[in-house]
């Protein structure tokens, strides 16, 4: 594996920075009415399946940025991560538990509960946040 560009990896900052951004849009959103008006969950889901998605791939980048071996799933590149001290035993665990639910949100769908979504916006987003100013720093 080659590594990545500076700038390929700078975008991969940038796309998680604007799916973060996304969901601020429902934060004025009760989570109950998003539960209930299909229009607010698809879009919530949405973007909660892309910023997922871009976080997984900002570990990949961050990875392959700062030349460290290639990981063989997802969960492993935080594994990786926190193996080189870039990021702590916590949150590797906090974003491995994002990439379940990445997983979850692609393979099994109809059985996603929504609590899971939930939790982006009431838990997990800062754990985004923390990796996003760790990767920043790269």
């Amino acid at each position: 594996m080659n590594p990545i560009t500076r700038d390929v990896f700078l975008n991969s900052i940038s796309t998680v920075k604007k799916y973060l951004k996304s969901l601020d849009l429902f934060k004025d959103h009760r989570w109950d009415v998003i539960g209930k008006d299909p229009m607010l969950l698809g879009a919530y889901e949405r973007y909660t399946s892309l910023l997922l998605q871009s976080t997984l791939d900002l570990a990949d980048a961050s990875i392959s940025y700062i030349k460290l071996r290639k990981p063989t799933s997802y969960a492993e590149s935080f594994e990786i991560l926190k193996e080189h001290q870039i990021i702590s035993k916590e949150l590797q665990e906090k974003l491995r538990e994002l990439a379940k639910l990445r997983n979850a949100m692609t393979h099994d769908y109809e059985y996603l509960k929504l609590e899971s979504l939930e939790a982006i916006r009431t838990k997990r987003y800062h754990d985004i946040e923390e990796f996003l100013a760790i990767a920043e720093k790269l």
